[in-house]
């Protein structure tokens, strides 16, 4: 299996955060590192996670940022200080179906075989919307919105973001782009930065079903 990290941001995250780490280390996908960066949470949120760093001390690596750097800052800054082949990006609140991570680097490498690992891929996926005790608003984040997933060209994202950050996948040859400028401080959303990264000099990928419980609240 090839190790992936997956980068989570806190911030204040104490109601939902276990949740979502629980989900994670049910997996069924089993070779990963969850890298996990506090900005600066002044609830529980480091006391929790101290907890699951002394139960599972391979898996999780915390850390917290001297000053607030704002999600978008952090999870870029997060990102290019990684080193594993394949990143994944997670928010603090959701829940992730046990077959996320197997589902999502089977497509990655699907298209590396394709393309060539060298190319910047990214993957995306849909989400179920649910509201903060995990009901089901709707089937498809993307019916719901009104997006259409398959216009992730780099002239449709340049106009309008259709990637979920907590759903995204990148293999690496993203990220040695992502470290090899300086972090954009004009960027509006991190996962729209990756986006455009991938769609000007590689390939983007979309799984059509939904692979978490994307909480709204």
């Amino acid at each position: 299996m090839d190790n992936v990290s997956i980068v989570m941001t806190t911030y204040n995250g104490e109601k939902y955060i276990e949740e979502q780490i629980d989900s994670i280390l049910s997996s069924t996908y089993k070779d990963f590192e969850l890298y996990i960066v506090d900005d600066g949470s002044d609830d529980n949120t480091m006391e929790i996670l101290s907890g699951y760093k002394e139960k599972y001390p391979n898996k999780l690596h915390i850390s917290q940022n001297a000053t607030n750097l704002g999600v978008t800052a952090n999870f870029l800054n997060a990102i290019s200080k990684t080193s594993s082949e394949y990143i994944m990006l997670c928010d603090q609140d959701d829940v992730w179906n046990m077959d996320k991570i197997a589902r999502t680097i089977k497509k990655v490498k699907q298209m590396e075989v394709q393309f060539g690992k060298e190319l910047p891929i990214a993957v995306f996926t849909d989400a179920y919307v649910v509201d903060d005790k995990l009901n089901v608003i709707h089937e498809s984040f993307f019916k719901s919105s009104r997006l259409n997933p398959r216009l992730i060209d780099l002239p449709h994202l340049l106009m309008e973001n259709k990637i979920i950050g907590c759903t995204l996948m990148i293999n690496q040859a993203v990220r040695r782009i992502l470290q090899s400028n300086p972090l954009p401080k004009r960027a509006r959303f991190h996962d729209g930065w990756l986006g455009l990264i991938a769609a000007s000099a590689g390939k983007i990928g979309f799984i059509k079903d939904p692979t978490l419980l994307y909480r709204q609240h």
